[in-house]
C-alpha cells in the first residue's frame, strides 16, 4: 500500500528475491493498463480458437507462468468486479480454466497485490469486493511517502546519482544548496520523481556539481519551502551522517559528497560528537 512512486513494485521484487521462490518466475500484471475484456485471458490464459485472433496453440496465463514463483497484481484496485470473483476463487485454492478450456488447472503461485487506492473505502462504496479485500489482507506492507522519510532523501539521491553516473561514465556531485532544496521539497512523485529529477539534472549539468540552475530547468514546477540554513545543527548533522553512510565510512569520500574539505568535515564531526 502506498502512493504512486513509493516503490511498491520494487518492494514486491525484493520480497520475491529474498524468499525461497527466488529462482522461480516473478511476473507482473498491471491491472490498470489491461482492458477488462482482455484481463481474463491475460490472467488465466486461453485455448486455441477460444476467440477471434487467438493463437492456434493457445496461451498460458500469468497465473500459470508464475507457478512456483510470485505474481504481482499492480493497481489491484482497477480490477473489474467479475475478475475479482475469479481471482478470489484462485486465492481460495480452487482450480481454474483457461478461456475456452475444459481442463482444470491448479498452480502454486504466491500473489502480491499493490495499490495506491483506499480499498477499504472502495469496499464501502461497492467498487471492491469485501471478501477479496479481506482475502488479500494476509500481510500488509505500507510504503511511506518520501516526504515522511526526510532522512532517506539524500541517501536515495546519492544512490540514484551513482547508478546514473555508472551508466553514463560521468562523475557528478550534489551542490550543498541542491541538497537543501531536496530536503525542503515535498516530493509528490516520491522515489520515481526523485530518480527522474536526478536523471534530467545529470544530463543538464555541465560541471562536476549539480546545482540549483540545473534543478530550475528540470524541476520548473517546484515551489519549495524556504531551505533550512546550512548552519542549522540538526540538518547539518543529518547530512554529515548520511554522507558518511553513503561513503561507507570513508571520510574523504564523505567530504567530497558534502562539497567540503576533510578538515572542515573533521571539525564538524567533532562538533557533533560523531
Amino acid at each position: 500500500l502506498g502512493e504512486t512512486g513509493t516503490g511498491k513494485s520494487m518492494a514486491a521484487k525484493i520480497i520475491h528475491d529474498m524468499s525461497a521462490r527466488a529462482e522461480k518466475p516473478f511476473v507482473v500484471v498491471n491491472c490498470g493498463a489491461m482492458p477488462p475484456a482482455l484481463m481474463e485471458s491475460e490472467l488465466f490464459g486461453y485455448e486455441g480458437g477460444a476467440f477471434t485472433g487467438a493463437s492456434k496453440g493457445g496461451k498460458p496465463g500469468m497465473l500459470e507462468l508464475a507457478s512456483g514463483g510470485t505474481l504481482l497484481l499492480d493497481e489491484i484496485g482497477e480490477l473489474s468486479l467479475p475478475m475479482q470473483v475469479k481471482l478470489l476463487h484462485v486465492l481460495d485454492g480452487q482450480p481454474f480454466y483457461r478461456v475456452g478450456g475444459t481442463r482444470a488447472i491448479a498452480v502454486d503461485t504466491r500473489v502480491i497485490a499493490a495499490t495506491n487506492k483506499p480499498l477499504d473505502k472502495m469496499v464501502a462504496s461497492g467498487q471492491f469486493r469485501e471478501d477479496l479485500f479481506y482475502r488479500l489482507r494476509v500481510l500488509n506492507v505500507d510504503m511511506p511517502p518520501l516526504r515522511e522519510r526526510k532522512d532517506d532523501i539524500l541517501l536515495l539521491a546519492w544512490h540514484f546519482l551513482r547508478k546514473i553516473s555508472e551508466g553514463t561514465g560521468t562523475e557528478k556531485h550534489l551542490d550543498p544548496r541542491t541538497e537543501q532544496l531536496f530536503l525542503a521539497y515535498n516530493w509528490p512523485g516520491n522515489l520515481r520523481e526523485l530518480n527522474n529529477v536526478m536523471k534530467r539534472a545529470t544530463l543538464l549539468a555541465t560541471g562536476r556539481y549539480i546545482g540549483v540552475t540545473e534543478l530550475e530547468q528540470s524541476m520548473a514546477h517546484i515551489q519549495p519551502q524556504a531551505p533550512t540554513a546550512l548552519h542549522d545543527g540538526e540538518t547539518e548533522l543529518q547530512r554529515i551522517e548520511a554522507a558518511l553512510k553513503a561513503a561507507g565510512g570513508n571520510k574523504s569520500k564523505a567530504a567530497q559528497l558534502l562539497a567540503v574539505d576533510r578538515k572542515t568535515l573533521y571539525n564538524k564531526m567533532k562538533k557533533y560528537g560523531i
